[in-house]
């Protein structure tokens, strides 16, 4: 009977208490809203952080996976894997890259990612088949590997539909024609998170598809990434000490040719995975996991500030309760339990709305490659949101709580008001802690806006408008010398000039912000070298490159028509190559000759620098070379417009099809969407930081102006008294907005303080300007006191507006 009655208690308190909340619907709704802002932004973080780095991989006994770092070379590793004792089994998983995939009826599939793995990867994991078979080590056959496929099974449903009848079929691989012999189950995408994988090869089976100087074929070349399942009894430890052991004897020494350095073996975890996008993520998501704390500390400040005003308007209504022998305990427990019911409805609206919330958050990130993650709601995210409500409730009720039911019985009765809310230290010291956190997000906007607006508009060196570029790899189509790439690159260029709307086209081996791969030692004439020269990057390009990038010539000429075959070899410089060897002296006319043979080149052109990596790098030291003269592979085809990249991104593909339909083909993507991909963790910062700023100030906005909204009413009767007296208006808005401003100028001055310290943790993320920037922080301080100035204005006109008559008569 006891616990009957207790329970009996417990729902009758708890259906009082939503009494007392739908008495106040505009009050409740707001604190609501708030909460599930706060705790939906949160849980939506926890979101990505689980399906980053908590979640383990959907295989079997994943806890006894291990990562064996760094990259292997495929025949070191087969050594590797002889010698070692520690693991049962290790896998090998690398990238197909840009090689094209292909129907029969050769229709390319765009947007595809591909692995390439050994043949034992599948019983590694222990993932079976949803339906065929996977790979076995047969299909991995050095001497005769099987042209065999494997797809996931959203490409089976993408592309086939679903068709059990896709087994069997064939894909073609850069030309080369493979079977599809499974579907993989729908959770397993692969090893690391964030990347799906639409199919997996054979590692030799690769090779199939590949020219004989492919660089993974070289023993020195690091380009597998190793899973190990460690054997029962064997620590992470353990395994370490051996693999460091066995790697310093089968490593080659660095004195050999192709021979890589010795480094340090690393033998951790992988449970949750390998690789993926965590390196690009992490810095991004550390941030923006500490704005969100901040945001939710934010709204915890503002519900209580609206709580404890809300609580100092009831003082007479707790008293009466009092009076009439409520206990104080009571009343607390009353009070929380409102509390707990409007963080448990906000708690709920933030944790349905969390996984939307984490996509919207992760689209601010432009990525080409399509993103892998499983946002969707589990238990983890459940168990956080849950576990986050329940503190939210603690922490925003107690004080409001305490306060409250610590009203004297005698001075609540005879008060008329409720209160002098406005003196209230308790509610200007809660506004104040609301007000610095506000700035600290408001600041930490500003920052990363104008490091992202100082990328957006620094001088690369070339003319980024109009301009397209396409990744192309034409070895898989059989063009496996230079001499047949540079017939292939005239013909492009040629055919690429002739669309409607194309300006001029060019290939090359580099493209401006997308990097480049061959770099020389080089020995100039009337210089004595020395062993420690820094290597140049060498660009082979068509003769109209530079009117295509635009790129101007700070000197000297371009390529032209005497730059054929056989006349003598010239190349135009960077500035920045030009001022390294030659500083004060005219570079024109010298020459050069690569260390490691070859014919000398002069130097006939110095053209400006340009940011050939990223907008944030130093300008590179860079010789062009004519193709003409210097054939070689083409890397990237650039094409100038007249008008809309855009517009022309088809038709520019379907022509260099036409030149070549088996050429491996990456876009082509206007200018502007690469340098996007390139800023994507600046602006992923920047917009993040500028909507939880702007979410700040709102926040910041909201509860000046509810608590103002109480103190005006608490106030009112003194304000009408003022009227009839004679005050004008326009001194009781002055007073209010200057009781608002002296409220929140604590705040903003603690906010900055702060701020100014925080500003050097992410320096380092920064471009252009300093994390003590002085203007940003003045633009915050003049932010915030406008807002200050907006929120406490309807309030302040109000007041000015109360009847005097009215409250004369009430008194």
């Amino acid at each position: 009977m006891w616990t009957i009655t207790r329970v009996e208690d417990v729902f009758r308190e708890v259906r009082q208490a939503a009494r007392v909340l739908r008495r106040t619907p505009g009050h409740s709704i707001a604190v609501i809203t708030l909460l599930a802002l706060g705790i939906g932004a949160n849980a939506a973080m926890f979101s990505l952080v689980n399906a980053l780095f908590i979640r383990e991989l959907p295989v079997y006994e994943p806890e006894r996976l291990v990562a064996v770092s760094p990259g292997w070379p495929t025949a070191l590793l087969d050594d590797f894997r002889r010698a070692q004792t520690s693991f049962s089994s290790i896998l090998a998983n690398g990238s197909v890259g840009a090689t094209v995939l292909s129907t029969p009826a050769g229709e390319q599939l765009a947007g595809v990612s591909g692995g390439t793995v050994s043949g034992n990867y599948f019983q590694v994991l222990g993932v079976q088949a949803a339906l065929g078979r996977v790979f076995t080590e047969a299909d991995d056959s050095p001497g005769d590997p099987q042209p065999v496929l494997v797809i996931s099974h959203a490409f089976w449903r993408r592309q086939f539909g679903g068709d059990p009848n896709a087994l069997g079929q064939r894909i073609l691989l850069a030309g080369t024609p493979f079977s599809i012999i499974g579907i993989a189950p729908a959770a397993f995408t692969g090893i690391s998170p964030g990347v799906a994988r639409d199919f997996w090869v054979p590692l030799h089976a690769l090779f199939v598809t590949v020219p004989e100087g492919d660089a993974r074929r070289r023993r020195s070349y690091p380009w597998l990434s190793t899973i190990a399942r460690l054997k029962p009894g064997v620590s992470v430890m353990q395994a370490q000490a051996e693999s460091e052991a066995v790697y310093s004897q089968i490593a080659p020494p660095p004195t050999q040719p192709e021979g890589n350095r010795r480094s340090r073996v690393r033998v951790e975890p992988a449970s949750r995975g390998s690789g993926g996008i965590r390196g690009q993520l992490t810095t991004p998501i550390q941030i923006l996991a500490g704005t969100v704390i901040v945001v939710l500390l934010v709204v915890w400040a503002n519900v209580a500030t609206l709580l404890l005003a809300r609580g100092a308007a009831r003082q007479r209504e707790m008293a009466v309760r009092q009076a009439l022998g409520c206990s104080r305990l009571r009343l607390m427990r009353q009070l929380l339990l409102e509390g707990l019911l409007l963080a448990g409805a906000g708690g709920a609206i933030g944790i349905v709305l969390a996984p939307n919330a984490a996509r919207a958050l992760l689209a601010m990130q432009p990525s080409f490659g399509r993103l892998d993650l499983d946002l969707s709601l589990e238990q983890n995210t459940l168990l956080f949101g849950l576990g986050i409500s329940l503190l939210t409730a603690l922490a925003f009720s107690v004080a409001p709580a305490l306060r409250a039911s610590a009203a004297k019985i005698g001075t609540a009765l005879k008060s008329s008001s409720g209160g002098q809310i406005g003196r209230q230290k308790l509610i200007r010291a809660v506004i104040a802690v609301q007000v610095a956190l506000s700035v600290v997000l408001v600041a930490a906007s500003f920052l990363f806006t104008r490091s992202l607006l100082g990328l957006h508009t620094m001088d690369t060196g070339f003319d980024r408008e109009h301009l397209l570029s396409a990744i192309v790899d034409a070895a898989p189509a059989g063009y496996r010398d230079g001499a047949s790439q540079a017939l292939l690159g005239e013909r492009l260029v040629e055919r690429l000039s002739g669309v409607p709307g194309v300006k001029s086209a060019s290939v090359g081996l580099c493209a401006v912000v997308m990097g480049c791969s061959r770099a020389s030692v080089v020995n100039f004439e009337g210089r004595t070298s020395r062993p420690d020269d820094p290597s140049i990057w060498i660009n082979p390009v068509s003769p109209n490159y530079f009117e295509t990038v635009g790129i101007p010539l700070v000197m000297g000429r371009g390529f032209g028509p005497q730059d054929h075959a056989g006349s003598p070899h010239v190349a135009v410089v960077t500035d920045a190559l030009a001022r390294f060897y030659f500083p004060g002296q005219n570079a024109l006319g010298k020459r050069y000759i690569e260390r490691d043979g070859g014919e000398a080149v002069e130097i006939v052109g110095v053209a400006r620098d340009v940011k050939f990596v990223s907008p944030r790098d130093a300008p590179i030291r860079m010789a062009f070379l004519s193709r003409s003269q210097s054939p070689g592979s083409i890397g990237y085809v650039q094409v100038r417009t007249e008008g809309s990249p855009e517009a022309l991104v088809t038709p520019v593909r379907r022509a260099i099809l036409e030149v070549e339909p088996k050429i491996s083909l990456r876009g082509p993507d206007p200018l502007s969407r690469v340098l996007e991909q390139i800023l994507s963790r600046d602006m992923l910062l920047s917009r993040a930081s500028a909507l939880f700023g702007f979410i700040a100030l709102l926040l910041a906005c909201f509860g000046i102006y509810g608590v103002i909204s109480y103190f005006v009413a608490a106030r009112s009767a003194e304000f009408g008294i003022r009227l009839a007296l004679g005050a004008q208006p326009r001194a009781i808005m002055r007073h209010i907005i200057a009781e608002a401003l002296k409220t929140v100028l604590p705040g903003t001055i603690a906010g900055i303080g702060a701020a100014w310290a925080a500003g050097r943790l992410v320096e380092s993320l920064l471009f252009g300007i300093t994390g003590r920037d002085l203007l940003t922080h003045a633009g915050v301080a003049i932010t915030l006191l406008l807002t200050t100035i907006a929120a406490a204005y309807v309030p302040a006109l109000r007041a000015s507006r109360i009847d005097p008559l009215r409250t004369l008569r009430a008194e």
